[in-house]
């Protein structure tokens, strides 16, 4: 009867959610997509940004042990080095909660929970979910002249979510109304912008110097997860669905990358060294 009633509790939350996120009265403009991003950061994004991002670290508790905190703040600004918007202020967040989750908001803020750091097993796949959060923060509307009212949705949602799932659902309604804020006009729509954010990627893994496979991987772990993460992964897998058309067309834009004469490293060994501190918090 719990399981019964906290997946309608759910569903009504993403059914809210959903409907602020929705185009406005006269629907969207047609305008066609195109792979251009805005190389500069509008000030109302980066304020917006810093808003919800103290949201965020207001009601979370952040994971701060330097030595893991510097690790994948170097790895995600080694990759964001290859994405567009290098005007971008980035920052990498741990947040300590077992779930698995990560996301990111405007003006350069990713976020990753210490579950989800417990949940990798190499560099790779790390910087595979960097680099997915990193692409998702390029499509940020270049005249941010909704930000108010995406401030409202965010606000909105997670007063509908805190009350059931605690600041984690929060954070996960975040998530979910930001991929779905920017569609309105330029902008593509939420699948497709999972799409991009899947090619943008593996580009920038292979630019710089990270093994691609591991967006592959990731993707699979994702897809067909051991039994004992399945409710761990809940909220990352309703705002970043996996499917095995999302696999293969993946594994068909890796067939592309110039990957000729290139070697690549997982890192398991250091990865699971520089994480260790992370990892020991659930043995037991």
């Amino acid at each position: 009867m719990l399981r019964i009633l906290g997946m309608r509790v759910i569903a009504f939350c993403l059914a809210f959610l959903m409907g602020c996120a929705r185009t406005p009265a006269g629907g969207p403009r047609a305008v066609a997509v195109s792979d251009s991003f805005p190389a500069f950061v509008d000030q109302r994004e980066q304020e917006m940004g810093r808003q919800i991002h103290q949201a965020i670290v207001s009601s979370f508790r952040v994971y701060t042990e330097p030595r893991v905190v510097e690790y994948m703040s170097d790895l995600g600004h080694s990759i964001a080095g290859a994405a567009p918007r290098r005007g971008l202020n980035y920052q990498f967040t741990i947040l300590y909660d077992p779930r698995v989750y990560a996301t990111e908001a405007p003006g350069g803020y990713v976020y990753v929970t210490t579950g989800f750091l417990n949940f990798l097993q190499n560099e790779a796949e790390l910087s595979a979910l960097l680099a997915q959060e990193i692409a998702l923060l390029q499509f940020q509307d270049r005249r941010f002249s909704k930000s108010k009212q995406v401030l409202r949705r965010v606000a909105q949602g997670g007063a509908v979510v805190a009350p059931f799932f605690g600041p984690f659902g929060s954070l996960a309604a975040t998530g979910l109304v930001l991929l779905n804020a920017f569609s309105e006009s330029r902008e593509p729509n939420p699948s497709e912008k999972i799409e991009r954010a899947d090619r943008m990627a593996l580009r920038y893994l292979a630019e710089t110097g990270q093994d691609p496979q591991g967006h592959l991987d990731l993707l699979s772990r994702l897809l067909n997860p051991d039994p004992a993460w399945v409710p761990y992964l809940h909220d990352y897998l309703m705002s970043h669905p996996v499917s095995m058309e999302r696999l293969q067309r993946s594994l068909r834009e890796f067939e592309t990358l110039p990957l000729e004469g290139k070697s690549f490293n997982v890192n398991r060994e250091h990865f699971l060294e520089m994480t260790h501190g992370v990892r020991e918090i659930y043995q037991g």
